[in-house]
């Protein structure tokens, strides 16, 4: 009976342990990849500030004078070939806040150089948006999020959305100049286009600059 509950508690103990072995990986992996993203230098949406931020732990602020600005890395990530040249990128979700009460939420494109990831380029995504999952495909981010919407509290956005997001193309998605709403499991296309007006604009960075493009009529304007 003993050599028989020892035989049984050993396979308990190995299958644990093979069990451990199995999602170690995949959580020291999620490990280090917070660790990286959250200590790295970002271009801020403040250039008036500082053009960079260097993140430490997650955060980090800069200063000029009394003006000050924020950032924070959301802890959302996701690995593609986002510029197509066959080498591992990343996009990464952060926030930044100058004290008022909404954080403006980006999707922030990080580019293997051939030895590091550099922040290049990030998408404009809302006052306060509320990110429910990062994947890639095909080269393109897809942004399952929570938008504002008509009749909501600045800091409750509840209207949800799948966006899809493309590097080489930052102001549009892969079905066209539209928002993709998720209701009940059922995507819908929404077209953003209002009557006789514009869209709400983009606002793309890249490096220094800072685009801001909508659309008129099916066609791009900066």
């Amino acid at each position: 009976m003993r050599l028989k509950r020892f035989a049984v508690g050993r396979r308990c103990v190995i299958l644990a342990f093979m069990l451990a072995a199995i999602h170690l990986p995949g959580r020291q992996s999620r490990a280090v990849a917070h660790r990286m993203f959250g200590n790295m230098t970002y271009f801020t949406n403040s250039p008036e500030i500082a053009e960079k931020a260097t993140l430490v732990d997650g955060e980090g602020a800069v200063w000029n004078g009394s003006l000050h600005a924020s950032l924070y890395y959301a802890g959302r990530y996701v690995y593609g070939d986002f510029n197509r040249d066959g080498r591992k990128d990343a996009a990464v979700i952060i926030g930044e806040s100058q004290g008022g009460s909404d954080d403006e939420v980006e999707l922030a494109f990080l580019i293997y150089d051939g030895t590091r990831l550099v922040h290049r380029q990030s998408v404009y995504l809302g006052d306060s948006a509320i990110i429910n999952a990062l994947k890639q495909r095909s080269g393109k981010v897809i942004v399952d999020m929570r938008i504002h919407q008509q009749g909501d509290c600045q800091a409750g956005p509840t209207k949800r959305v799948r966006n899809v997001y493309d590097y080489l193309n930052p102001t549009a998605d892969i079905r066209g100049d539209h928002h993709i709403s998720v209701k009940d499991g059922v995507e819908e296309i929404l077209n953003l286009q209002p009557k006789g007006g514009k869209t709400k604009p983009y606002q793309v960075r890249q490096g220094r600059k800072v685009i801001v493009r909508y659309r008129l009529g099916g066609e791009e304007h900066a």
